[in-house]
């Protein structure tokens, strides 16, 4: 393996020179293959071949009639309070019963023993209103749990991009390993390329470079050189870059070769 660095250093003091030309192949910057976080049918799909989509628009949706009726009743249990209510309203009850009854043995008209009676009633009291509040917190927990199963049953696309392909339809079963549709993240582009060792130390990362696209495409544009690989491929003798060529509109395509042109120092 060589040393990039002690490459780079031993040629810094090279002469500018002419632009040299390279084989490249465009490509998006990134591919997915969308599947499901749970086994299901597939109810709606929302996109077809082509179709430009943006971060977070709905891909498909999975049949959710079970999950939304268990959401239905999570979500009703999670925002009653009554038994909160009630609860409270025993304990206010008890509050004022224990007050008085203190009040009356105090007067020695109400015997030590009630007086107990009425300071259990209290704390009785007291733990409901903790336990009923607890099987609220409880409640509002489960309707989280029954909207991120109802989330996970919704197909959103981590990306802006195209789609490629949709490898499914309405009605069909899908499993956890299955594709629904695969898209592509066509702004920026990646161009790749290999190139021989003799660059070395005559390119960097962030050095701006020409990319030329077959025709009938055609154009010239600016990439920024990427990732430079620090290993090197000893069968062929070539080092792999990596280059980013911003395509906010689409002004060229993913999947075209092309050739770029590397102004190298001497």
């Amino acid at each position: 393996m060589i040393d990039l660095r002690v490459a780079h250093l031993l040629l810094s003091m090279a002469t500018p020179a002419a632009a040299e030309g390279y084989d490249c192949l465009i490509g998006p910057w990134r591919v997915v293959e969308l599947g499901t976080a749970d086994a299901g049918i597939i109810e709606e799909i929302g996109i077809d071949r082509g179709d430009r989509i943006e971060d977070g628009q709905v891909i498909a949706r999975m049949d959710s009639a079970i999950e939304q009726s268990t959401a239905a009743l999570a979500r009703q249990r999670a925002n009653s309070t009554t038994s909160v209510e009630l609860a409270q309203a025993q304990f206010e009850f008890e509050s004022s019963n224990l007050d008085r009854a203190r009040t009356l043995n105090e007067r020695g008209v109400l015997p030590d023993q009630e007086i107990s009676q009425a300071e259990a009633a209290f704390e009785i009291s007291r733990l409901r209103v903790s336990e009923a509040r607890e099987d609220k917190n409880a409640a509002e927990l489960e309707l989280k749990r029954a909207e991120t199963i109802l989330e996970r049953l919704v197909l959103r696309s981590p990306l802006d991009g195209v789609v490629m392909d949709v490898q499914t339809s309405v009605g069909e079963y899908v499993a956890q390993t299955d594709t629904v549709a695969t898209i592509a993240m066509i702004d920026p582009l990646r161009v790749e390329a290999f190139l021989p060792l003799d660059v070395l130390g005559r390119i960097q990362e962030g050095d701006e470079v020409a990319i030329l696209p077959q025709e009938p495409v055609g154009g010239r544009f600016m990439a920024t050189l990427d990732v430079i690989d620090e290993v090197i491929d000893a069968r062929s003798g070539t080092i792999g870059v990596r280059l980013r060529l911003e395509n906010p509109t689409q002004l060229t395509l993913a999947g075209l070769n092309c050739r770029m042109e590397l102004s190298l120092s001497d």
